[in-house]
């Protein structure tokens, strides 16, 4: 059977299902058939398959931190999202979780976090995860993936790229050449990142790298600490690379290579 996707499109919705389920009550207890029929569309709305009892949250696009954010070309999906869909479909007793993961990263703020919330959610109460990564698992989507108790990947599907990267975009030289000329008033030294010739100030690059280094350490140790399995060397050792199915379970980066219907 396909994964559920969830109805979920709002903080609104997800406290509504909330309200209905407060509403039922104990889902312990033996519920009338009009109760276990909203619960089931509780369940639907939720991501989980009634019949199964198995959650499925979409790990997809470009990744971010807030709900809320919008882009007209990518589909984005929110760590706030998707810590409210997992902690739904725990509320609504669902036994195992998978995450459908085809993303190829995204921002690093909340990412290591999430993760790692993502993990003591589930454990606590019980729940089975397993990320499945249905094209590629990357950067921030592989730190997301190793929230689960067991990566399994399509055959040709791609998992890695455990590093950071800070884009910088200079537009001095265009400008200049289009006659443009720019002029910075401000207060405090450092306030704007361009030496008098519009290049980067190597102070401020400076800065950024030991920022990226600075993530790049807590990204890989949070990855370690998820994936028992791997030492800090090792992720090291992958270089930020990116790889095919075979070799990401060679590396430890995956468990298991299945197709979706296995």
């Amino acid at each position: 059977k396909n994964p559920v996707r969830t109805g979920i499109q709002s903080e609104k919705d997800a406290n509504d299902i909330y309200s209905l389920k407060q509403e039922i009550g104990n889902l312990d207890i033996k519920l009338s058939d009009v109760e276990l029929e909203r619960l089931n569309r509780m369940k639907e709305r939720a991501g989980i398959d009634p019949e199964t009892n198995i959650g499925s949250v979409f790990i997809e696009g470009l990744l971010v931190s807030k709900a809320g954010q919008v882009d007209g070309c990518v589909e984005l999906t929110s760590y706030e999202k998707i810590l409210t869909t997992v902690d739904l479909q725990i509320q609504l007793g669902a036994k195992t979780i998978i995450y459908m993961v085809d993303s190829g990263g995204g921002q690093a703020f909340q990412n290591a976090t999430t993760a790692k919330k993502l993990r003591a959610m589930t454990r606590s109460n019980g729940v089975k995860t397993i990320a499945y990564v249905d094209g590629c698992a990357c950067s921030a989507a592989y730190m997301l993936s190793c929230a689960a108790d067991e990566i399994v990947s399509n055959p040709e599907s791609q998992s890695g790229s455990i590093g950071v990267l800070v884009q910088l975009l200079n537009n001095s030289k265009k400008l200049e050449k289009a006659g443009i000329e720019r002029t910075f008033i401000t207060a405090g030294k450092s306030k704007i990142p361009f030496a008098d010739d519009g290049s980067f100030k190597p102070e401020f690059i400076s800065r950024i790298q030991k920022s990226v280094l600075k993530y790049y350490e807590y990204f890989t140790s949070s990855v370690v600490e998820l994936r028992d399995n791997l030492t800090l060397q090792d992720v090291i050792d992958t270089e930020a690379l990116v790889f095919d199915a075979d070799e990401a379970l060679q590396k430890g980066l995956i468990d298991k290579i299945m197709g979706y219907d296995e």
